[in-house]
């Protein structure tokens, strides 16, 4: 997959009034290749197995360990990152949901849920706060997917038990979003720091795209 290099003066300007318009723009075609992946049309459409459903779980808890991990490493450094972090860890919601399901909190990684284990581990730590961005925004479309889901497997139209991992935050999810956008874009940022944040971006929606695929390989 090829991404478009930032130009530093583009960047620099747009840096100054919206990071978060610069991350949106500048990872919308991985984006929206990551979202063509067969596993999450799947998703989508409300037609993805249990089983599958089960395991793509179970390698995103293990995404969600290792950048959680990562991140722990930089905050003693980036103290401002602090409210970025704070209520937004995945990790006990996939637990939850996994136990929902009856599938496993100790999995086994897949081949690409192992290399992005390395990659987040080597990444430095803006990478690190963009691959944080690519999963807290999955939040925005995770309402959406909940619900599909839900219809798929026979729950509640609003059932949150098993799906937490989509919705976290329930009626709160704008507000959650519109605080995590207001304080990314307080964060004083170079253009070396934005484009560190927006290769992490783009290395975290390939990692999600690879994972998916792996996941859908198991059928």
């Amino acid at each position: 997959m090829t991404h478009p290099t930032p130009d530093p003066t583009e960047t620099t300007a747009a840096s100054a009034t919206d990071l978060m318009s610069v991350l949106r723009d500048s990872t919308r075609d991985a984006h929206q290749s990551a979202e063509r992946r067969p596993l999450n049309r799947a998703l989508a459409r409300g037609t993805l197995t249990r089983p599958l459903w089960i395991a793509h779980l179970e390698q995103l808890l293990l995404l969600n360990r290792a950048l959680e991990a990562r991140i722990d490493r930089s905050l003693p450094a980036q103290a401002a990152w602090t409210d970025l972090i704070a209520g937004r860890r995945r990790v006990p919601d996939l637990e939850a949901d996994l136990r929902y399901w009856q599938g496993s909190v100790a999995p086994d990684p897949l081949p690409a849920t192992a290399r992005a284990a390395g990659r987040i581990a080597a990444i430095d730590d803006h990478g690190a706060l963009g691959m944080l961005y690519v999963l807290e925004g999955s939040t925005n479309g995770g309402r959406f997917l909940a619900k599909s889901v839900a219809r798929g497997f026979g729950l509640p139209a609003d059932s949150r038990e098993g799906l937490r991992s989509l919705d976290p935050y329930g009626e709160q999810q704008p507000a959650r979003w519109a605080s995590f956008k207001t304080t990314m874009n307080t964060l004083p940022a170079d253009p070396s720091v934005i484009s560190a944040i927006q290769a992490g971006a783009q290395t975290m929606f390939e990692m999600v795209g690879d994972i998916a695929d792996d996941v859908w390989a198991t059928a």
